[in-house]
C-alpha cells in the first residue's frame, strides 16, 4: 500500500514538472499567432514574355507574415550590377495592403447588423509597371524593404534581388515598301527602297521565307532586288513572305503580302493598287439588342427620347432592319461602285427612326479604331460614307428661329476611351468633301439638314444643297493623320433643343458603306 502511494506521488510530481516546463517554453505550441512579423524570406515569381516598355504585373509574394499586414517599399533596381536611377524607380508602383469592410447580420435580429474591419493581404507586395515605361530589353532585379510594427516596435528588413524581371525586345509590328509593286526586268539591276519598319526593337534583320531562288534581299536594309543566278522565261507576279528577325532574341516575325515583285523579259507599266482596308457590313450583332454594336461599330445611346407609354425605346435606335428585311445600302451609283471595287456584299445601312421625338436625344456609332500608319508615306487614304436625313416636312420642320432641330455630327479621335461622352473628339463636319445623290458636284462641309426652306439663324441654308432624303456622300482626306496607330471615327445624331421641340420630330437618319480605303501614290 505504501508502495502505491509513492508511486502516485512520483507520478504527480512529474506530471506538475512538465505542466511548468510548457508554460516557460518558447514553442509553437505557446507563440501568440496575433503578433506581425517580418517574413525570413520572399519568393516571387519571375516575370517572364515582357515586351520592352510595356504594362507588366507580377503576382503577389509567398511569404509568411503571420497573417498580418507588412509595408513594403521599393529599395532599388539592378541591371546588369548597376543601380538605376529614379525614372525607373518612380515607373514602379509596389501594392501594399488594403482595410475592407464586410457587413455580418445578427442571425437572431434581421434589423441589427455589424460593420466588421479586417485586412485585405491578397494585393501585398504586388508589383506593378504601367505601359511606356523605361524598361527596354534585358534582365532586372528588385530589392524591397518590408517594415512592420512589431510590439510597439517599428522594425525593418531588407530583402535584396527578391524580383526577376526578364524583358524582351519588342517585335516588329509591321513593315512596308514604297513603292510596295515593282516590275523586275531580265538583266536589269533593279532593287527596291529600303523597307520601312514600324515598332518594334532596331535590332533585327531581314531574310526571305519565300521565294528566295528568285529574290535577294539586303539583311541590314531590307532592299529587294532579283536573284542574278535566276532566269527569267517568262512573266511572273510573286508575292514573297518576308521575315524580320529580331538579333537579341532570335524571333522570328513573318510578314505576308508586303511587296509584290513582278518578273519580265521586257518592262511593264504597272497599275497604282488600292486597298479597302476597312470595309465593315454594319450588321447588329442582335436584332433585339441593336445596344450591342455590330460588325465594325459600337452603339452607345446617351439620352434617348421616351414619351409616357413606353412605346419608344433605346433598343430602336440604330437598327439595322424592318419589317423582318436588312435595310439595304444606298442605291446610288457612286455608292455601287464603291462596294463593287472593294468587292464587298451584304452590308447594310444602319437607321434611327425619329418617331415623334419630344425631347432631347443624343446618340453614337463609333467605328472600329483603324492603324493609318501602315499607309504612310506609299499611299494617300481617306475616309468615306454616306448618310440621309429625312425631315418629314409634313409632319415637321424646323425650330420656331428657323433652326434645324436634329443633325449628324462627324467626330475623329486618336485617343478613344472606350466611353464616347469621356474621349476628346474633333468634329469635322466643316472639311469634309460632299456630294449628294451622286450629282456630280462636290462641296466642302456637310449639308445643312431638312429643306433649306423659311428663316436661316446659322446662315448655314442653301437651296442648291437640299439633302433632304437624299444619301450624301462624305470623305474625309488622312493626310494629317497618317502616322495614327489608332484612328477612330464616329457618327453623332443629337437634337439642338433644350427640352421640347417645335413640332416633334417625325423622319429617320440613316449611315451606310463607311469606310477607310488607301491608294498607292
Amino acid at each position: 500500500m505504501r508502495l502505491k502511494t509513492i508511486f502516485k506521488l512520483l507520478f504527480l510530481s512529474v506530471f506538475v514538472l512538465l505542466i511548468a516546463q510548457s508554460c516557460t517554453e518558447d514553442n509553437s505550441f505557446g507563440e501568440d499567432l496575433e503578433v506581425a512579423m517580418l517574413p525570413s524570406d520572399i519568393s516571387y515569381p519571375d516575370i517572364l514574355d515582357i515586351r520592352e516598355f510595356s504594362h507588366i504585373e507580377s503576382a503577389a509574394p509567398f511569404m509568411n507574415t503571420n497573417g498580418k499586414p507588412v509595408t513594403f517599399e521599393l529599395a532599388s533596381i539592378k541591371k546588369d550590377d548597376q543601380f538605376l536611377d529614379d525614372s525607373y524607380l518612380n515607373a514602379v508602383t509596389v501594392l501594399n495592403y488594403s482595410e475592407k469592410e464586410s457587413e455580418i447580420e445578427d442571425p437572431n435580429d434581421p434589423d441589427n447588423s455589424w460593420i466588421v474591419i479586417t485586412n485585405d493581404l491578397s494585393q501585398m507586395g504586388k508589383v506593378v509597371i504601367e505601359e511606356g515605361n523605361p524598361f527596354a530589353n534585358g534582365e532586372y532585379l528588385f530589392s524591397f524593404n518590408i517594415s512592420a510594427e512589431i510590439n510597439g516596435t517599428m522594425e525593418s528588413r531588407m530583402y535584396e534581388d527578391a524580383l526577376r524581371l526578364v524583358v524582351g525586345p519588342a517585335l516588329t509590328e509591321g513593315i512596308s515598301y514604297c513603292p510596295f509593286k515593282m516590275n523586275f526586268v531580265s538583266g536589269e539591276s533593279t532593287k527596291s527602297n529600303p523597307v520601312e519598319k514600324f515598332g518594334g526593337n532596331d535590332d533585327v534583320r531581314y531574310e526571305l521565307a519565300t521565294e528566295a531562288d528568285k529574290l535577294n534581299i539586303d539583311p541590314v536594309t531590307g532592299e529587294i532586288s532579283l536573284n542574278p543566278s535566276y532566269s527569267i522565261s517568262a512573266e511572273e507576279t510573286i508575292m514573297p513572305i518576308i521575315n524580320v528577325i529580331s538579333n537579341i532574341s532570335e524571333e522570328v516575325v513573318s510578314f505576308e503580302e508586303t511587296f509584290t515583285a513582278v518578273l519580265s523579259t521586257t518592262p511593264i507599266v504597272l497599275d497604282k493598287e488600292k486597298d479597302f482596308f476597312f470595309f465593315p457590313t454594319l450588321k447588329p450583332t442582335a436584332r433585339q439588342n441593336v445596344q450591342l454594336g455590330g460588325d465594325g461599330y459600337s452603339n452607345m445611346v446617351v439620352e434617348f427620347h421616351k414619351p409616357d407609354d413606353d412605346w419608344y425605346n433605346e433598343f430602336a435606335y440604330w437598327r439595322g432592319d424592318k419589317n423582318n428585311k436588312a435595310i439595304p445600302p444606298p442605291p446610288t451609283q457612286d455608292a455601287v461602285d464603291a462596294r463593287a471595287e472593294a468587292g464587298v456584299s451584304g452590308t447594310n445601312s444602319l437607321e434611327l427612326p425619329f418617331w415623334g421625338i419630344n425631347a432631347p436625344s443624343d446618340s453614337y456609332l463609333v467605328m472600329d479604331a483603324v492603324n493609318l500608319a501602315l499607309y504612310e508615306g506609299c499611299f494617300t487614304s481617306k475616309m468615306v460614307y454616306w448618310t440621309k436625313l429625312n425631315y418629314n416636312t409634313k409632319k415637321m420642320g424646323y425650330e420656331a428661329d428657323g433652326s434645324a432641330p436634329i443633325d449628324f455630327e462627324v467626330l475623329i479621335s486618336t485617343n478613344y476611351t472606350g466611353d464616347p461622352t469621356t474621349t476628346t473628339w474633333t468634329q469635322v463636319n466643316d472639311i469634309l468633301e460632299c456630294e449628294i445623290n451622286d450629282n456630280g458636284t462636290i462641296f466642302t462641309g456637310t449639308p445643312y439638314p431638312g429643306d433649306q426652306t423659311g428663316a436661316d439663324p446659322d446662315g448655314l441654308k442653301d437651296p442648291a444643297k437640299n439633302a433632304n432624303k437624299l444619301w450624301v456622300r462624305g470623305e474625309l482626306d488622312l493626310e494629317d493623320y497618317k502616322t495614327e496607330t489608332s484612328f477612330t471615327v464616329a457618327f453623332r445624331l443629337k437634337t439642338y433643343f433644350d427640352t421640347t421641340p417645335n413640332k416633334p420630330l417625325v423622319g429617320t437618319a440613316e449611315l451606310s458603306n463607311v469606310h477607310f480605303v488607301a491608294s498607292e501614290k
